[in-house]
């Protein structure tokens, strides 16, 4: 008995989706082969450098990649041009590299903990804490510097993330539905009390800058 055209139709939809699903299994046996990760990451590395050289030249009147070479290679002369790209494109574009893997890192870790491929920092409150410790630190040593800020940062995520793991232990050990829930009371609460804290003290320009991030000022120096 002949097909009918919806039959055909169907017949057809499930042979792409068959040839589909067996290019998606072969890729995922080649990307795990040593080969495979390793030609994997080789192209991330090139894509990465092809991004700094573009990052570096991208915004600079009259830059391009011949001037940027000839910067790298004559430091002690440069044009004024290399200059621009010297010092102040290339540090940038090393702080974000460096900035993107611990972003990377940190979800990594936030992921493998919480078994939930969408978690970030801001899940157990960790942001959070050191928003709250950077606003308090803000208005009670207002002269503090930027590294000694920073640490400020790291002790109020540390403690952030203290709490919650407190708050998330179920009967000798952690339960991972009452530790995000946690995680969110302590950042929901921390939160609340940062921005209360910056709108008494007329803080939110300046704690912007901290929440935000900038690449403004970063130098070699």
């Amino acid at each position: 008995m002949p097909l009918s055209i919806t039959q055909m139709w169907n017949k057809e939809n499930m042979e792409k989706e068959r040839n589909s699903v067996k290019i998606k299994v072969a890729f995922a046996r080649w990307i795990r082969s040593k080969t495979g990760y390793s030609l994997f990451l080789l192209i991330l590395v090139l894509i990465l450098l092809m991004s700094i050289l573009l990052f570096v030249n991208i915004g600079v009147a009259g830059g391009n990649l011949n001037i940027q070479l000839h910067t790298l290679t004559y430091k002690g002369n440069p044009s004024e041009i290399g200059r621009v790209m010297l010092e102040m494109h290339m540090p940038r574009a090393l702080a974000v590299c460096f900035t993107g893997a611990a972003l990377a890192l940190a979800g990594a870790v936030m992921q493998g903990i919480t078994r939930n491929p969408l978690a970030d920092s801001g899940l157990l409150g960790i942001n959070a804490g050191a928003s709250f410790l950077v606003s308090l630190t803000a208005v009670f040593l207002p002269s503090i510097s930027a590294l000694s800020m920073m640490f400020a940062a790291f002790i109020g995520a540390a403690f952030a993330v203290l709490i919650v793991y407190g708050l998330g232990m179920g009967k000798g050990k952690s339960d991972l539905i009452q530790l995000i829930l946690a995680g969110s009371a302590v950042s929901t609460l921390l939160t609340a009390l940062s921005q209360g804290i910056s709108l008494v003290f007329g803080l939110s320009k300046s704690l912007s800058f901290w929440t935000a991030g900038s690449l403004s000022g970063i130098t070699w120096q």
